[in-house]
């Protein structure tokens, strides 16, 4: 794991009083990666052929950063920023340490602020990228592919390469290219991504993991012949594994960017031999389909464009799960627990214009007016921009010809009034009872999680909030009621008693309500073998059988359901162990003494770990690695685990392995008395969270610790562990760290006797005595 820079001169200073040449050195240090540190005042002019030499080929790959006068001074004020009168001072201090001339008027530095070269006047690209060469300095292009050469079959590191060539590729690519590249510009932009995607997809690729295909932009791979020959190579082995694994959002989204990449390419046979079905769970954040909603969305639009109704109509109701773009996880480790945040991206107007609306256009030029108007009122119930919704709907009932139909839905609201309940975002839901009593705890909803408990899957009991019982036309006064809620809102049934079991059977079965588990069920039925669904099932059925055994002791209900789950996991495991590399996430908690899982667990952990070396990156697979340890109940460590697998040069710091394998990682090597591995993770976290608490520089990064609580949260188990390593001296210096920073302890207690045990008296005694003069930070 890659060390960030420790700011020693912070242990003797404190965060408000370093001296000069510390404050010159952070000032570098917060500037991370390769840099063109600018010296002195440079003309306009001169900065932006900096900035062309950055941007040119053989350079860009770097990622140098331009630093000049103007980005040094905009630190922050309360760490000693730099400003006109110390700009100069540093200057010359930076001169000093890298031993310059007093005429020199920039320098190059690497990521670890070494000098690569410097001079008086702006170098031509091709001069720069020569002194790169000459001292070795490798693009991360250049790492990925060496790391490929020592580790072909890396999983990772060939995701990186191919998103690290096509970054190049769109930083060169023409902007407002409209048509084919001419045979020159073609070579020069993507050539070398598609002798690569050729490279990669002739190998073992299945498990990577690609985010090329977006369907609200444009996909400017179709502009290159030498990306569609690619493509038209591949895309038969790509629609190979969806069939393998059609519930496998990753899959088809790669399988969509070689397809939009192919005008000519005919799709509709491939894409009809699958049923539309969507996989919700109120839980999840991210809906698995078949396609996936992102590749539907693109469906519609080219079947719309072509006046292909029919496609739109049996596309639009996955198509209108997408309408946001997941953004990269950020996850920070820290021993008190880790920062990980998945955030979304809205995209605009979407659902509404990007299936809504084909819809509606479709429902119209088949006639269907009913139906329209279905849609329309369903579109009517999203949770926001009703006014927006209506005039996009307006304005297909007018391109559709359709005037009058127009100026009743501009005015918004449902044409057929009847009751619904207003859903908290356009997805698809399992129908869900709903209390009019506003306490969760009561009774009635006592008695209906009881009547559900044997239906998992199917059902989400919610409180009904004000505004679904405006919707649903309840009043708060009332008794307590339920409804059975479609997944697009509608009421199937209501109630203000509570059905027997045969009745609400035969309410599901009379509007074909069916769990998530036999819908892989029907649909292995009709498609035959398929591993990837086969898997999916296995671990629905399996966490079911937990669940039940966890409540019934003698449930031959949950017997049967581990012999299925069994069945499906050896027969993948026989068949089509490489599929396993897209294992599906399970709770980490998830275990059973069932001795059919037993039995499976010693070949599951073996393929796990084989893959796990392929893709380190997979938190799906390390929670299944723990998981299937936990049914095995072995010693079986997770550390050898760790330090085996081979992480991608282009992994992001922090984030691989991910965070809950970090902190079981950390309690193992505290447990075994590890201490240099503990205090290897323990000063990476607090070397990045010492220098935000006293340089809060990153406003929009998230915070672990404060000054309040980085004394007890940090500094206590790290000083713990530089005891136990014999090494007081580091300890006491994070001690006096955090107070110097203006940090403070809650008790010392457990460091101050740990001291005493070691034989390290004096510093039990100085750290008691300055904690007695603590400030309070109320």
């Amino acid at each position: 794991m890659k060390k960030i820079i420790s700011l020693l001169f912070i242990t003797f200073f404190g965060c408000n009083f370093l001296s000069a040449q510390s404050v010159f050195d952070h000032t570098l240090a917060r500037h991370k990666g390769n840099k063109i540190v600018l010296l002195g005042e440079w003309r306009a002019a001169d900065t932006a052929k900096w900035r062309e030499v950055i941007d040119a080929d053989g350079v860009y790959e770097h990622g140098f950063l331009l630093v000049d006068r103007q980005r040094l001074m905009s630190g922050s004020i309360a760490f000693g920023a730099l400003n006109r009168d110390n700009i100069v001072a540093f200057e010359r201090y930076f001169r000093q340490r890298h031993g310059l001339s007093n005429t020199a008027r920039w320098a190059a530095l690497d990521i670890g602020s070494n000098l690569i070269a410097s001079g008086t006047q702006v170098l031509e690209s091709k001069d720069f990228e020569r002194r790169l060469d000459e001292r070795r300095i490798k693009s991360p292009l250049r790492q990925v592919r060496d790391f490929l050469r020592e580790n072909p079959d890396h999983i990772d590191a060939k995701t990186d390469l191919l998103k690290e060539v096509r970054r190049r590729a769109l930083h060169a690519m023409p902007k407002d290219a409209i048509e084919d590249l001419d045979t020159e510009k073609d070579l020069r932009t993507w050539e070398v991504l598609a002798a690569e995607t050729d490279r990669v997809f002739n190998g073992s690729w299945l498990g990577i993991d690609l985010d090329f295909f977006k369907p609200e932009q444009n996909q400017p791979e179709r502009f290159s012949k030498l990306m569609r020959n690619a493509f038209a190579k591949h895309i038969p082995k790509v629609e190979d594994a969806v069939r393998l694994e059609p519930t496998n959002n990753t899959l088809w989204n790669i399988w969509a960017w070689m397809a939009r990449s192919m005008p000519d390419y005919k799709w509709e046979p491939f894409i009809n031999s699958f049923e539309p079905i969507a996989f919700a769970r109120n839980q999840r954040l991210i809906t698995t389909s078949i396609p996936s909603n992102e590749a539907c969305a693109w469906i519609i639009q080219e079947a719309r464009a072509k006046n292909d109704w029919g496609t739109v109509v049996k596309f639009a109701k996955v198509a209108r799960l997408f309408f946001y773009n997941p953004l990269n996880t950020r996850g920070e480790w820290v021993p008190t627990g880790a920062v990980q945040r998945l955030s979304v991206q809205a995209v605009e107007s979407y659902p509404a214009k990007s299936a809504y609306a084909p819809l509606l256009e479709a429902h119209l030029m088949l006639g269907d007016i009913e139906a329209a108007n279905n849609a329309f009122d369903e579109m009517m119930r999203l949770p926001w921009g009703a006014a927006s919704h209506a005039a996009i709907a307006a304005e297909v009932a007018r391109s559709a010809g359709r005037r009058e139909i127009a100026e009743i839905w501009e005015k918004g609201g449902q044409i057929n009034h009847l009751p619904y309940a207003a859903l908290p975002f356009p997805r698809l839901y399992f129908p869900f009872f709903v209390a009019s009593n506003n306490k969760p705890e009561n009774r009635f909803s006592t008695q209906f999680r009881q009547l559900i408990s044997s239906l998992p899957g199917i059902f989400t009991l919610v409180t009904a909030t004000e505004q679904n019982m405006e919707t649903l036309g309840w009043n708060k006064y009332d008794d307590e009621r339920w409804a059975l809620i479609a997944e697009d809102g509608k009421i199937l049934a209501q109630d203000t008693a509570i059905p027997d079991p045969e009745t609400l059977q035969a309410l599901l079965i009379g509007h074909n309500v069916r769990s998530e588990a036999d819908l892989y069920r029907k649909y292995i039925s009709d498609h035959g073998s398929t591993p990837g669904v086969e898997l999916t099932l296995a671990f629905d059925v399996l966490s079911q059988a937990v669940s039940r055994t966890a409540t019934q002791s003698d449930d031959k209900q949950g017997e049967i359901a581990y012999s299925e789950s069994a069945r499906y996991l050896s027969k993948v495991l026989r068949e089509h162990p490489e599929v396993m590399v897209n294992l599906p996430n399970i709770s980490t908690s998830l275990t059973t003494q069932n001795e059919s899982m037993k039995l499976l667990a010693k070949p599951m952990l073996a393929n796990i770990e084989s893959l796990l070396e392929k893709k380190p990156s997979s938190d799906a697979l390390w929670g299944q690695w723990m998981v299937w340890k936990n049914i095995k109940s072995d010693d079986r460590s997770l550390e050898p685990v760790v330090e085996r697998v081979k992480l991608s040069p282009l992994s992001q710091t922090g984030m691989v392995p991910p965070l809950f394998v970090i902190s079981a990682y950390y309690e193992e090597c505290k447990k075994n008395g590890n201490w240099a591995k503990v205090i290897m993770l323990l000063k990476t976290a607090w070397d990045r969270e010492f220098e935000r608490v006293c340089d809060p520089i990153e406003g929009n990064m998230p915070i672990s610790v404060t000054k309040a609580n980085i004394g007890n949260n940090l500094g206590i188990p790290l000083i713990e562990a530089y005891l136990h390593d014999g090494k007081p001296l580091e300890a006491d210096e994070i001690f006096n760290a955090v107070l110097d920073c203006g940090g403070t302890f809650t008790t010392v207690s457990k460091i101050v006797e740990l001291a005493k045990e070691k034989g390290f008296e004096r510093y039990s005694r100085e750290w008691e005595g300055k904690t007695k003069k603590m400030p309070s930070l109320d």
